[in-house]
């Protein structure tokens, strides 16, 4: 690998090596020619396939421990030592600290916020004792943050807490290049309809709500339902024999070609203070369905209704209404033609707004910006 002027080191003590953000930030800025670029995160068994091993080093630990271990100081110092990087771009709050460690020790520091964690805090509960930390974190973070060279966020809301001058958005969404060709296989074989959860699905995220639709929908014989991820009440779905299909774990690369057979998205999230404060601009899982060309049954939760009923690509139930999912599962099984124009709807506003591609111009411009390059 040839030296180049600026070295660039990703950190994360939660999110393994392969995380799609990761991997996408990375991809991007090996455009820029004076750049060299390590992770410290998380060892995941699939660091082989995601394409940047030829261009990006590897700094890999195996706990998964939340607090910083002795593995990671060992790592952190492995870095500065043997790469000496000028820039640190850390993925979790968890690292505010390391960050203003770095800051001391002359790095140029960029801290990328996923979630706006103070409401995070408050899914836990919301007694008087965890206001107060909500608050007391949510006022720490803030301070900090002042410190940084740049700080990257997800949605509008959380832009809004950042200082205006160093703070940019940069959301999660997929690129056209991964969804460029779909092969449609929609309705294949059994000729049943087929609706994806994308994620991990558990009672925040609607299980409850979901498993006891699909047992209220007239045409449980005639649908299928998907999930990529993990399900908290596995063995319930599981007694719905055939209809559930669940896929523990699949490569990012390969799931457009999956998506290709599935016919509706599906995002429940209930009204927790984290869902309630989320614009889903954050959320890769629905762009990826409107990537996709789905038509998508969604929370109706206000900001999220505020991001995506202006696109008409989705039908907004009350996430705490199984009778209202399955309405709407049946609405949609009943009408193809309205699942097609809802699902070309979404497929031309990622085309034309929520993919990569534009986000990529915005996180080239923040690190041209922290690094003074033309």
């Amino acid at each position: 690998m040839t030296m180049k002027k600026f070295k660039v080191c990703f950190l994360s003590n939660v999110h393994k090596a392969s995380d799609s953000r990761l991997i996408k930030e990375i991809t991007s800025l090996s455009k820029l020619k004076d750049l060299e670029i390590c992770i410290l995160a998380r060892y995941s068994d699939d660091i082989d396939q995601i394409g940047v091993k030829d261009f990006v080093k590897f700094y890999t630990f195996t706990s998964k421990k939340r607090l910083l271990t002795p593995e990671f100081w060992k790592l952190l110092h492995k870095v500065l030592v043997e790469e000496k990087p000028h820039v640190f771009h850390f993925h979790d709050p968890d690292l505010i600290p390391v960050g203003i460690i770095l800051k001391i020790l002359g790095k140029k520091v960029i801290y990328d916020v996923h979630e706006n964690y103070k409401y995070v805090v408050l899914n836990h509960s919301q007694s008087f004792g965890y206001r107060l930390l909500a608050d007391v974190w949510d006022f720490m973070e803030r301070v900090f943050s002042a410190f940084f060279d740049s700080i990257i966020v997800v949605d509008s809301l959380i832009f809004k807490k950042f200082p205006k001058s160093k703070t940019i958005m940069v959301t999660n969404m997929p690129s056209i290049s991964m969804f460029n060709v779909l092969e449609k296989k929609r309705n294949s074989l059994n000729n049943r309809v087929k609706f994806v959860h994308t994620g991990n699905l558990n009672k925040e995220r609607g299980s409850k709500i979901i498993l006891h639709a699909l047992k209220l929908t007239k045409y449980l014989a005639k649908i299928e339902f998907h999930v990529i991820g993990a399900i908290d009440i596995e063995n319930k779905f599981k007694c719905l024999g055939d209809v559930v299909r669940i896929y523990k774990r699949i490569p990012f690369h390969d799931l457009a070609k999956m998506y290709s057979s599935f016919d509706v998205g599906v995002l429940l999230y209930q009204p927790i203070p984290a869902h309630l404060f989320f614009t889903g601009e954050g959320n890769t899982k629905v762009f990826e369905y409107m990537a996709a060309g789905l038509p998508i049954i969604m929370s109706d939760l206000k900001l999220l209704r505020n991001t995506f009923e202006p696109i008409g690509c989705c039908i907004f139930v009350d996430p705490t209404n199984p009778k209202e999912v399955a309405d709407a599962i049946d609405y949609l099984y009943e009408n193809p033609d309205v699942r097609k124009e809802m699902g070309l709807r979404g497929r031309k506003a990622f085309l034309e707004r929520f993919n990569w591609e534009e986000q990529e111009k915005r996180l080239l411009r923040a690190y041209k910006k922290v690094l003074n390059l033309p």
